[in-house]
């Protein structure tokens, strides 16, 4: 049931995606394309001119700072991800039954706050979501780090779950779409 559930919004998704319009910077990066292929052979350039272009293209900081940026929030959205009941239970001294709370609070505010911010993602305010959605997630490491209590780590998972839902991995997609 699930493999046919995931088939079925893979052609619904496939269906949508035939209908949309190609964007005119891409149009028009595509018929230079076009243009350059309709006027001949060209000599393929060897390997090391390729490589070099493209590390001093202006895409490749860009693509680097990318890569960087996800890598590092990546490395919390892991811990807390795939840790956050050991360290509630083994180094906060805390119970299952609070660890699946913290996780039964945290899914409703990152759900709300992702369909929050899908309200701005397309607007002149996004750069400023990021910025506080970013700086909220490191204040609740930040809190963590200075006082590893119990009360310090429900505030960094609140404070990660609502900055993750404005400068996670959901901008992390809008990026690489845009790049």
């Amino acid at each position: 049931i699930m493999y046919l559930h995931l088939l079925a919004v893979a052609i619904a998704v496939l269906v949508f995606r035939f209908n949309l319009r190609e964007s005119d910077e891409w149009s028009r990066a595509y018929s230079e394309e076009q243009a350059l292929q309709r006027s001949g052979p060209r000599r393929r350039q060897p390997i090391r001119y390729r490589l070099r272009r493209s590390i001093h293209s202006p895409v490749a900081p860009v693509a680097l700072a990318l890569g960087l940026y996800y890598t590092l929030w990546n490395f919390g959205a892991n811990t807390l991800g795939q840790f956050r009941p050991y360290l509630w239970i083994h180094l906060m001294d805390g119970t299952p039954r609070g660890a699946s709370l913290l996780i039964l609070v945290s899914l409703p505010l990152g759900l709300a706050g992702a369909a929050w911010f899908l309200t701005v993602v397309e607007t002149d305010q996004r750069d400023r979501w990021i910025l506080a959605g970013g700086l909220v997630s490191v204040a609740g490491w930040l809190l963590m780090t200075i006082s590893p209590t119990r009360a310090s780590f429900v505030c960094l998972v609140l404070c990660f779950v609502v900055g993750a839902s404005m400068s996670g991995e959901v901008m992390y997609k809008v990026w690489v779409q845009e790049l």
